[in-house]
């Protein structure tokens, strides 16, 4: 009987783990588009690079733009042909994949317009002035991201701290329950104690 709940509770306590484990290689990619190119960084949860990582950059067909890989930052850059949209995906080879999308509209007015994407200037002010606003924008957005990124990690820890102190607590009153039910279940009734020694 002890070595079943033991058994039982090896594979719970295993399950437990390997979802902390699974949660813990979890690949993010955040992007912007600076003048002509796409940059970008890729990490895994806990702000560790993803070193290594196979990049590959799609337009709004699906067509393939071009292939790169991250640095030992995790960071990488792609030289855009066109002004359209752009879709990153980031597959570290281990089953983690990323994707983030840049839009053709934040990149430089410069480039070839791609299908959909006109190369009319932004209105209020020279392409300059509006190109440098937006990459300040988008360096600002990517550091809010990553604050987000790591208050979520936060959360999801104290949520799944919480809820093996739940488990613990259940498990802890179903022993104590069963506990009095079997001394309760032993326990001889008073007129049938026996007697030991002389009479």
């Amino acid at each position: 009987m002890l070595e079943r709940r033991v058994g039982h509770w090896t594979w719970v306590l295993s399950m437990l783990l390997g979802a902390v484990s699974a949660e813990a290689h979890q690949l993010y990619v955040h992007t912007l588009a600076r003048g002509r190119a796409i940059e970008g960084r890729a990490y895994f949860q806990g702000d560790l690079p993803a070193a290594g990582a196979l990049v590959r950059i799609y337009d709004a067909a699906g067509d393939l733009q071009g292939e790169t890989t991250t640095d030992e930052h995790g960071q990488f850059r792609f030289e855009c042909r066109q002004r359209a949209d752009h879709r990153v995906v980031v597959d570290d080879g281990a089953g983690h994949r990323a994707v983030s999308t840049v839009r053709g509209e934040d990149l430089s007015p410069e480039l070839v317009a791609g299908p959909g994407e006109s190369r009319l200037p932004a209105p209020g002010g020279s392409d300059l002035s509006v190109a440098a606003e937006l990459q300040s924008l988008n360096s600002q957005i990517v550091q809010l991201r990553r604050e987000l990124d790591a208050y979520r990690v936060q959360v999801r820890w104290r949520d799944l701290i919480g809820g093996v102190g739940y488990l613990v607590g259940v498990l802890g009153l179903w022993f104590f329950v069963a506990g009095t039910l079997r001394q309760r279940a032993w326990r001889p009734a008073s007129g049938d104690e026996q007697r030991v020694g002389p009479e």
